[in-house]
């Protein structure tokens, strides 16, 4: 058996409440709650929660109206998104796309900035579809 360092160890134990917690929550219509806290914005999420990977959400599509844009609806639908998939223990997986206006480098800059990375190379989770994902903390 391998020793662990005490502080691998706490991390570890935190980890597991972390889901523990997680598992005693309702689940929810992700969806349907964004799109309450957020009118107006198109918001397509699809479950892909399996027994091998654990909770897994995918954003499909995110619109926010050309009149409403440049004024952080975005930021915070995004995170609002993250804080639910934080509490659930939900890994977030998205394939950016520019066919609603925006470049897919500033696509790709947006949702880095919330802890999202490239599912490809050595590192890739080929058991999620995505291009991009993020873990929950």
């Amino acid at each position: 058996m391998r020793r662990v360092s005490k502080s691998e160890f706490e991390k570890e134990l935190a980890r597991h409440a972390k889901e523990e917690r997680a598992k005693k929550l309702p689940k929810i219509n992700i969806q349907e709650v964004l799109r309450r806290e957020f009118p107006g914005v198109e918001i397509y999420i699809s479950d892909r929660s399996n027994p091998y990977s654990g909770i897994v959400w995918f954003l499909d599509t995110i619109v926010i109206p050309e009149d409403k844009r440049n004024q952080g609806i975005g930021t915070k639908a995004m995170n609002k998104f993250c804080e639910h998939a934080d509490d659930h223990q939900a890994i977030i997986a998205l394939s950016p796309a520019s066919d609603f206006g925006s470049s897919l480098s500033r696509l790709k800059r947006f949702y880095t900035g919330f802890g999202f990375i490239p599912n490809t190379g050595r590192k890739a989770r080929n058991d999620i579809t995505g291009a991009m994902i993020r873990f929950p903390k």
